[in-house]
């Protein structure tokens, strides 16, 4: 499942539980309708592992990290799914972005590379 846009790319691989985010996420809330709806349908699917890979997002506005946040808690409900967040020491934000997504999600693995 693939996400193409002109400032970013989303791709969720079904057969290694991989949401990668690349580019930069910057649309309007109502633009992000897309996006929700393969959020949720991987919630639906609940892979036993899920990694979510961020280490390509070069930026993301408050919209974006509200829908990710969403995202986030929604898999609290799945007990059964292991996740492991990926991202960037070179971006700064993305280790508090993440930590912060760990708050939600306490089980989670934080890597930072």
């Amino acid at each position: 499942m693939k996400i193409e846009h002109k400032e970013h790319t989303i791709v969720f691989d079904p057969t290694t539980g991989t949401l990668t985010i690349a580019g930069m996420l910057r649309l309007m809330t109502k633009d992000y309708a897309e996006i929700r709806e393969l959020l949720e349908h991987i919630v639906l699917l609940a892979p036993p592992r899920l990694a979510l890979d961020i280490r390509r997002l070069k930026m993301i506005n408050s919209s974006g990290l509200n829908t990710l946040s969403r995202f986030v808690l929604a898999l609290r409900g799945k007990p059964g799914v292991h996740v492991t967040f990926h991202g960037s020491n070179e971006i700064v934000w993305q280790a508090r972005t993440l930590a912060n997504m760990k708050h939600f999600l306490p089980t989670a693995q934080l890597v930072l590379r």
